[in-house]
């Protein structure tokens, strides 16, 4: 199918706003119709060049939308399930994914996961940012990367919580180390 994205190319030069190329999902992917997204600063480093990424990439991790295709072997999400996407993509099966440290999977640190893409211009594959490329209307993601969430929550509110909320959260409780209580 064809759908329109927001593509990175080169840092310091606009995103280009074309319509691409997306496949059907894959046996553990759904194809998720992305409503709302967020505009985090992540992206913007991407763009301004403070963080090197590669080109040509449809960014945009934070993101709520609508499962409308599953993959043959996917359990937790049906097409209709209104879904949010997180940036932290666990692969499910190596030794962090299996502990409580499932945010350090090794496939993300090796970047493995960031490989994963549905889109292309021209057979050319074309990136998804960290998994997701949410600067899309629509978007192949892994199962392993979407939430369902409650259908009345809406979407332009809650895209952001698989990013900016677990963010901001998990840097109050683990890395500054606040306490209840604290001011």
């Amino acid at each position: 199918m064809k759908t329109r994205a927001a593509v990175f190319y080169r840092s310091h030069e606009p995103l280009h706003i074309e319509e691409i190329d997306l496949r059907s999902p894959g046996p553990h992917e759904v194809l998720v119709e992305f409503k709302a997204t967020g505009l985090c600063h992540t992206d913007l480093s991407v763009v301004d060049g403070a963080l090197p990424w590669a080109a040509p990439t449809v960014l945009g991790h934070e993101g709520a939308g609508i499962v409308r295709e599953i993959g043959r072997d996917v359990t937790h999400v049906d097409v209709g399930d209104h879904v949010i996407g997180h940036s932290i993509p666990q692969c499910g099966h190596c030794a962090f994914c299996a502990s409580e440290r499932a945010n350090t999977c090794e496939e993300m640190l090796n970047g493995n996961v960031f490989q994963r893409s549905g889109f292309s211009i021209g057979g050319a594959q074309v990136g998804a940012f960290v998994g997701l490329g949410t600067f899309a209307n629509h978007a192949i993601v892994n199962e392993d990367q979407i939430a369902r969430i409650n259908p009345d929550a809406p979407l332009e509110k809650v895209c952001t919580i698989g990013c900016a909320l677990v963010t901001g959260v998990g840097s109050a409780l683990y890395s500054a180390d606040v306490r209840p209580g604290s001011t």
